[in-house]
């Protein structure tokens, strides 16, 4: 039902891809990879960092990760998700989106 409505939602608005942080956090100090705390509450450190990928599992929609964007540690963070079938779309913007990353990198040399 999620499914049906993430779609009718992509044609509804003309959204093409939904972006977002891969993960929510850095990686884990080795040694340090049980437990996280996380916006001030410790959590299991597994379910906190699958959680952003675990909607494009379930939907079975195509999503690639990239680097858009840095945290404060400067650890590249970035997701694009689109809809179920739509694996090549998908790719032509992520291309567009590194496309254009590269020409802002540019011109901020």
């Amino acid at each position: 039902m999620f499914a049906i409505r993430s779609a009718q939602a992509f044609t509804a608005t003309g959204i093409e891809a939904l972006a977002y942080p891969t993960v929510v956090t850095t990686a884990p100090v080795i040694g340090e990879d049980r437990v996280l705390t996380h916006n001030g509450r410790t959590t299991d450190l597994l379910r906190t960092i699958v959680a952003n990928t675990t909607q494009s599992t379930v939907l079975g929609t195509p999503s690639i990760s990239m680097p858009v964007g840095r945290l404060m540690a400067g650890l590249p963070v970035g997701s694009l998700e689109g809809l179920p079938g739509q694996d090549v779309e998908l790719l032509h913007t992520a291309l567009s989106v590194e496309a254009l990353l590269a020409a802002d990198q540019g011109c901020r040399r």
